[in-house]
């Protein structure tokens, strides 16, 4: 009787405790800069859907999604590492300096190494705009979003919003100049996405200098620069495979047009995950200084930013099932299956609502590579779902693939996260009964 009256007791106290805290204010500026950028993406996805065609919207779909997945990989987990070395007192200039070089060269080569490889992966598009949208996506997005990273890391959410901002209005104006005076063909935006991206590079190191009086630079690497960021690599990495595989597999079995239909209905349900994502960015440096004391510190944190994040992916679930019929009006008759994408893609918000902040407190908690293996394993029951679905049922195929590995995923980290807290715990108990029986 008791347990059960003190659960909503609990539940108030926890909104409460949110409400009234600086992650509340952090997560209030991170969901401003989300909804900015909701508004940019939106109408760069619009503009770009109707000017490309759901064919040539598939190969641009198929080609960034793949530098997305690889890009995780060769990031060396650059953004997560920045956010958790200066949250405990890492020397600002020298880790800047470290993490952007890591981060230029390794996408470098792995630019270098997708574009050898392109014959193999997507001959479909040429090798020119094949290479300047991956360029564009691993190593300009990435350099970017470092300074997204090290907003979050000074816990300076405004300033993150407003490199986001900037970010999203350059790529409007470059693509305004695609509709208006372009030919209409993907060669044509991947030069003009790429010539954004060089100057979008520019505005972020000019905001980063004039904040806090640096800008990104040469640093001195050393072997364990790259060990500490390979968990968060592995683990991203492993991510990525899971939300984009299935992109790519659309347009080798020929289904390039679904692939169309497809990306643009997952780019309008990752517009729903803006809010999820707004409180776990905002909640980045404390799910670190946490862990550095206990999983059980951390799990209690996740516990607590769960409920909020549930009730924001509820409601963007709602959203998207509302907007779905909207987006033939927007992005034209040809996408007319694409409602149906939408629709069947309104749940997912509520899933990673349940992933992102267990997943955050094993991390946190020092177990990157325990995440990772579970991302690799819900990755691969992916891969094998989508090989004898996909040439079957196209993009129905990815979909239930996609919630499958998406459900099997998110059970896995709430059965870790919760045996974590509750052994660490005990271990604390254990700890400070003996320390107590050792004093005189």
């Amino acid at each position: 009787m008791s347990e059960s009256a003190g659960s909503p007791g609990r539940v108030r106290g926890g909104l409460a405790w949110f409400r009234g805290s600086l992650l509340a204010r952090n997560a209030s500026w991170a969901f401003v800069a989300d909804v900015g950028q909701l508004v940019l993406t939106l109408g760069t996805f619009v503009l770009l859907a109707r000017e490309l065609g759901p064919v040539q919207f598939g190969y641009f779909g198929a080609a960034t999604a793949l530098a997305a997945f690889v890009g995780s990989f060769a990031y060396v987990g650059a953004h997560r590492v920045i956010v958790m070395k200066l949250a405990t007192g890492a020397h600002l200039p020298e880790e800047l300096a470290r993490r952007t070089t890591l981060l230029t060269i390794m996408s470098v080569l792995a630019t270098v190494a997708l574009t050898a490889l392109q014959p193999l992966l997507l001959p479909e598009i040429s090798t020119r705009a094949y290479v300047l949208l991956v360029g564009n996506q691993i190593l300009l997005f990435g350099l970017t979003e470092l300074g997204v990273a090290l907003a979050q890391a000074m816990r300076r959410l405004e300033v993150g919003a407003a490199i986001r901002g900037v970010v999203g209005v350059i790529r409007l104006l470059f693509l305004g100049m695609f509709v208006l005076f372009g030919d209409g063909t993907l060669e044509e935006w991947a030069v003009l996405a790429a010539l954004a991206g060089v100057l979008s590079v520019l505005a972020v190191t000019l905001m980063v200098q004039r904040m806090w009086g640096v800008r990104p630079g040469r640093g001195r690497l050393s072997f364990g620069d790259i060990r500490e960021g390979v968990p968060f690599a592995i683990t991203t990495g492993a991510a990525g495979m899971l939300e984009a595989i299935d992109r790519p597999m659309l347009v080798r079995y020929g289904f390039s047009a679904d692939a169309g239909f497809y990306t643009a209905g997952f780019r309008l349900a990752t517009m729903g995950l803006l809010p999820v994502e707004a409180l776990i960015r905002a909640s980045d440096a404390d799910f670190f200084q946490k862990g550095a004391r206990g999983a059980h510190h951390v799990v209690g944190l996740f516990r607590r930013l769960v409920l909020p994040a549930a009730g924001l992916a509820v409601l963007s679930g709602i959203g998207l099932l509302v907007v779905a019929p909207l987006v033939p009006l927007l992005v034209g008759s040809e996408y007319d299956e694409t409602v149906n994408v939408v629709r069947w893609l309104a749940v997912l918000p509520l899933i990673r609502a349940f992933q992102l902040f267990p997943s955050n407190a094993i991390i946190a908690s020092g177990r990157a590579m325990t995440v990772a293996g579970m991302l690799f394993g819900a990755a691969a029951v992916n891969i094998c779902v989508n090989l004898v679905l996909i040439p079957e049922h196209s993009w129905r195929g990815a979909l239930v693939a996609t919630y499958i590995a998406e459900v099997l995923y998110a059970i896995a980290l709430w059965v870790v996260a919760t045996h974590l807290g509750r052994h660490d715990a005990e271990r604390a108990q254990v700890d400070a009964a003996l320390t107590n029986a050792t004093r005189p």
